[in-house]
């Protein structure tokens, strides 16, 4: 399913593993466990297929495209919740080309909004603080109660999955 033409960016949630030295957060501190790459300080990250770059992500029969959850509760939901040592949770934006599922997204360009942190999430130490992470990113930190009131200040547009 495609998704409707917004003007605004759709808000996503997702899990992110903290690079964990100075070597390796020189080109990006937070990198997805399925990529090659990090995502870069400070910029937005435009996907690219490592299987056929021929084409423009995200594509329906290829696995392609920066994933998203729509609702803090679906990390939990499919075990991406994890706070540890070196994995972080939070907000992006995406946009371009989106191809929406049940309960999450793909996107062509993304943006890291937000890093999750809460009193009643566990207490880790972490190569890098999450503030530290957030102010490298130009984002907030927030807590995921507070994931819908974020995102309307930031007029992202919040996928209804039941609607889906």
């Amino acid at each position: 399913m495609e998704a409707p033409d917004y003007l605004q960016a759709i808000a996503g949630c997702r899990a992110w593993m903290v690079a964990p030295n100075l070597w390796s957060q020189m080109g990006g501190i937070l990198w997805a466990t399925a990529q090659v790459e990090p995502w870069k300080t400070g910029e937005d990250i435009v996907a690219h297929c490592h299987v056929n770059p021929d084409h423009v992500p995200p594509v329906e029969d290829c696995a392609c495209g920066i994933y998203a959850y729509y609702h803090p509760l679906a990390l939990l939901w499919h075990r991406q919740s994890f706070e540890d040592s070196i994995h972080v949770t939070g907000v992006v934006s995406g946009w371009g080309d989106v191809l929406l599922h049940e309960s999450g997204f793909r996107a062509q360009c993304a943006r890291v909004e937000a890093i999750f942190d809460h009193h009643l999430m566990p207490h880790v130490e972490l190569p890098i603080t999450k503030e530290e992470i957030a102010e490298a990113y130009g984002a907030e930190v927030i807590a995921p109660t507070e994931y819908e009131e974020f995102c309307q200040s930031r007029d992202l547009v919040i996928i209804d999955e039941s609607a889906l």
